[in-house]
């Protein structure tokens, strides 16, 4: 079977596992540590919080079901874990889930002389996003169209 095929084939067996835990998948990879293959399992809930308790729950589900089925031809840990409370927001959907977090948008351009932008996400409007960036105790509403993010991710406000 390849990659792919395995891989949705994963996605098969744990999405009801998922389903039964009230968790969202995030992510499912395979990574390389040292000779240590990994199957990464990324969870959260509805809301994008996690706990050490659901994800060990999870984790035994899954490996319980993964050595039911033998599905997997070769020695790999399991890894199941938060998705982060700095997770990657990779699409336009999950950036209007997270309306109203702190956020961090690098950017392809600079925007007020600045590659990276900190604040508050306010709103999705089409492809453009509003923060709320506060300088020197000035609060300033900045627009910024999708097609000029490098990158965005939750961040932690300090």
């Amino acid at each position: 079977m390849s990659k792919r095929g395995v891989m949705e084939k994963l996605l098969g067996l744990i999405q009801p596992i998922l389903v039964e835990h009230q968790v969202i998948l995030y992510e499912l990879k395979w990574r390389q540590e040292q000779k240590r293959r990994i199957l990464s399992i990324a969870i959260m809930f509805e809301d994008g919080s996690m706990d050490i308790d659901t994800c060990a729950n999870v984790s035994e589900s899954v490996s319980s079901k993964l050595d039911e089925v033998d599905l997997i031809n070769h020695e790999y840990y399991l890894e199941v874990c938060s998705a982060g409370a700095e997770r990657k927001l990779r699409d336009l959907s999950e950036i209007e889930a997270v309306i109203n977090s702190f956020v961090k948008v690098k950017l392809i351009e600079p925007i007020l002389g600045k590659q990276v932008l900190l604040g508050d996400l306010v709103k999705v409007v089409a492809d453009t996003i509003y923060l709320e960036v506060n300088e020197k105790n000035q609060v300033t509403l900045v627009e910024v169209a999708y097609n000029q993010i490098k990158e965005i991710r939750l961040a932690i406000k300090f």
